[in-house]
């Protein structure tokens, strides 16, 4: 039986030179969570040693290159965006990147701000990856995360009977609270349009993302697919695609 994370590194590798080109939300909840950081920290941004669990492309990345860190690890499973990260941010000193499992390899300890955005929804045991996060982190240091959760794309699971599984955000809140001092959470809710629904699914495709959980497509069920997604959820704007996620952010007890 093939690993659904070497099968999931190998998707997001093919993708990482087209990531950016589709990946809005993701982008925005990049900038929303790094407003967090800036708000939680308050300034006191001096000599931080910061850890990006699922860096990608790199998007939250260079934000976080902007508090000037004394250190930035970024780790990532696919070999492909962790290249893709390094041509974008270059050749800062600061900066170590690595291949990783952030949910269950042991990481580095001693940060003051462990950050996780758009990628901890593939966890497949996100309470254990949660704590493995907090335990990068020092005493009172801060941790935020991003996490896509149920609702996102419900309109293809409606459709094809099949879709990426997602944690509720009451979940996601939970084990932030039972893990953490002083949470904050916020919640994001984003509809995007796309020309027809082969559009749509080329988008997600080039994100790394099949939106059905990995099912393979026959010529016939995806002229059945179109057809009805585009009957169903069809507006002004073309079809359109639901996406809601959760901010959790909090300090190391």
């Amino acid at each position: 039986m093939r690993d659904p994370k070497s099968m999931r590194a190998r998707r997001f590798s093919r993708a990482a030179a087209t990531y950016d080109q589709g990946a809005a939300v993701q982008a925005e909840a990049a900038r929303m969570l790094f407003e967090m950081f800036k708000e939680r920290l308050n300034g006191n941004c001096s000599g931080l040693r910061i850890l990006e669990a699922g860096c990608g492309t790199g998007t939250l990345s260079k934000m976080l290159l902007e508090l000037a860190p004394a250190r930035l690890e970024l780790f990532d499973l696919s070999e492909g965006m962790l290249e893709r990260c390094r041509e974008r941010l270059g050749g800062d000193p600061a900066i170590h990147l690595a291949v990783a499992d952030c949910e269950r390899d042991p990481l580095p300890g001693g940060f003051d701000l462990v950050a996780s955005s758009s990628a901890m929804q593939w966890f497949e045991d996100f309470q254990r990856g949660f704590i493995n996060l907090r335990a990068a982190l020092k005493p009172n240091g801060l941790i935020g995360i991003f996490v896509f959760t149920e609702g996102t794309f419900e309109e293809i699971r409606e459709v094809s009977g099949d879709g990426i599984s997602y944690r509720t955000a009451a979940e996601v809140e939970e084990i932030a609270r039972r893990a953490l001092a002083d949470v904050q959470v916020r919640k994001l809710e984003r509809t995007t349009h796309y020309k027809d629904p082969l559009s749509m699914l080329k988008n997600l495709r080039g994100c790394g993302v099949s939106g059905t959980g990995g099912r393979a497509w026959t010529r016939g069920r995806l002229k059945a697919f179109s057809e009805e997604y585009a009957r169903r959820f069809s507006d002004e704007d073309g079809v359109r695609l639901s996406w809601r996620g959760i901010f959790a952010a909090g300090r190391a007890p």
